[in-house]
């Protein structure tokens, strides 16, 4: 019983706004939005555009996807739920009808899941740490600062929307962004 007291508790706020705004106490807040891109996903985009992709503004998840991989060695049954994960909500944010969820960085949609991507990444490092080859250390090493900088050059740098600029193509504004100073 204390716990539903406290349910409604929470829950009553926003069941009054609701109310307020529409006379329900149930409010559809999506209802003009659609997934108009479910047979035709922007799978490609949402990964890989200069725009706002996931991986294009966020390197590092380069490792996040092959420490999948890894983990499969360790957990199979975790890793192929970690990739139903990640393939589910690709595909879900690559089927909405603004897939690049307008204007932010590095595909924010993702957030929700890097708890997931924590799980993968450090499978990973750990490959990295248990690797006798020198060679895979030290390029790991060197490529995982690079993306973290990366990341940080663009988390200081990017701070408006992409550009709608026809002079630039979309790799030289993606540039411009890399060159330029921080603000």
């Amino acid at each position: 019983m204390f716990s539903f007291i406290i349910f409604l508790m929470v829950l009553s706020p926003q069941i009054i706004y609701n109310f307020y705004l529409s006379g329900s106490p149930f409010l559809y807040s999506y209802q003009n939005e659609k997934f108009i891109y479910l047979l035709n996903p922007k799978i490609k985009e949402v990964l890989f555009a200069f725009e706002n992709g996931w991986i294009t503004n966020n390197p590092i998840h380069l490792f996040t996807l092959i420490g999948v991989v890894i983990y499969y060695k360790i957990q199979p049954k975790i890793s192929i739920g970690l990739l139903l994960i990640f393939l589910f909500c690709t595909y879900l944010y690559a089927s909405w009808w603004s897939y690049e969820l307008g204007c932010a960085y590095g595909h924010g949609g993702f957030v929700d899941i890097y708890p997931f991507a924590a799980i993968s990444l450090t499978a990973f490092i750990q490959w990295i740490k248990l690797t006798n080859s020198k060679l895979i250390k030290k390029n790991s090493y060197s490529f995982i600062i690079l993306c973290v900088v990366l990341n940080l050059k663009f988390i200081y740098t990017y701070d408006t929307c992409w550009p709608n600029n026809s002079k630039s193509s979309d790799f030289e504004i993606y540039l411009n962004f890399l060159t330029s100073p921080t603000k």
